[in-house]
């Protein structure tokens, strides 16, 4: 029992980081296309605030 599922463990791990590796990326492409234009303008408005709170 112990050899067949080291061996199915092994099988599991090598493709599931090949796959993870490509799908980390498209999810990063992904969100970067997505969420880019609203990440710039939250962080406009935070850099906005804080400049407005030193200002006071």
């Amino acid at each position: 029992m112990l050899p067949s599922r080291q061996t199915s463990e092994k099988q599991l791990v090598y493709p599931d980081e090949s796959i993870s590796q490509q799908t980390t990326q498209d999810i990063y492409n992904e969100i970067k296309s997505t969420f880019g234009h609203s990440f710039i303008m939250f962080s406009t408005v935070l850099s906005a605030s804080s400049l407005e709170k030193t200002g006071l």
